[in-house]
């Protein structure tokens, strides 16, 4: 039987405040499957370039040598549903000099 998980979020990223943790708990330390929908809007000024939305999580398991393996996916400015098999320490990061304003849901199925 596995243990469920669910949350969601609402938020806003700039240039000065770039990052954003998931809080996906994880007491086990295990790697569970997580279930990941985003959404996101950016505003900015006329002649602002883009800026980019990106999706940020561990993989792997970890060891004393190889503490944690990372890996990242841009989002596109759609709603974005995902399922990964992930360790934890999920992060949302904005690359733009404007403001991104995000909605994130989650669901995570934890292993027995």
């Amino acid at each position: 039987m596995s243990t469920i998980a669910t949350g969601s979020d609402s938020f806003i990223l700039t240039a000065t405040s770039t990052d954003k943790t998931i809080p996906v708990p994880n007491a086990n330390s295990k790697e569970y499957k997580l279930t990941i929908t985003m959404n996101w809007e950016e505003y900015r000024q006329v002649g602002q370039p883009a800026g980019s939305l990106w999706f940020e999580f561990t993989i792997g398991k970890q060891t004393s040598a190889l503490p944690s393996i990372g890996t990242t996916m841009q989002i596109q400015q759609t709603t974005t549903s995902l399922t990964v098999v992930t360790l934890g320490a999920v992060d949302i990061h904005y690359t733009g000099q404007a403001s991104a304003h995000v909605w994130v849901s989650w669901f995570a199925e934890y292993p027995s």
